[in-house]
């Protein structure tokens, strides 16, 4: 059984760095702390954790073990940790996940569902993937959510 494992930390460059002077804390943004992938076999588990303040939130999710099964791992699991730090005021689900070209850049897009009392509303985000994928979907994910996000948690 082959397993793998991959884990980005966002940010470290930015923990290495000595702080020029105190920022107030903003809790209304959710910043991405840590993206965890194992594949193990069929099945590939994603782990993604967010920070709002100085509170951690993660979400976990499984998938098949292939492109698509990870991609749509990844922005479940984000979906996830941004319903925990909502405190379960916020429904969301993940209708798509993938790398398109655009511009002959790949790009990470999401469409997203939010759960509201006059229904279901479609969120979409995009992120240009760079050098790291997982990253990128988990950023898409966010830039798809965020605006929700914030009205909940301030």
């Amino acid at each position: 059984m082959a397993k793998t494992l991959r884990d980005t930390s966002a940010g470290k460059a930015d923990a290495e760095r000595p702080a020029a002077r105190a920022l107030p804390v903003q809790r209304s943004r959710l910043v991405l702390e840590r993206v965890q992938q194992v594949t193990e076999a069929h099945t590939a588990s994603c782990t993604v954790v967010l920070r709002a303040g100085e509170e951690h939130h993660t979400g976990i999710a499984e998938g098949a073990a292939t492109p698509g099964g990870v991609r749509r791992a990844l922005a479940t699991a984000t979906v996830r940790a941004v319903e925990s730090a909502s405190l379960g005021r916020l429904r969301l689900d993940v209708e798509a996940a993938d790398v398109v070209p655009v511009a002959g850049q790949d790009t990470a897009v999401v469409l997203v569902t939010l759960l509201t009392p006059r229904g279901p509303e479609q969120l979409g985000g995009a992120v240009p993937v760079g050098a790291d994928p997982a990253q990128a979907l988990v950023k898409a994910v966010l830039g798809a959510c965020n605006r929700r996000v914030a009205a909940v948690l301030t």
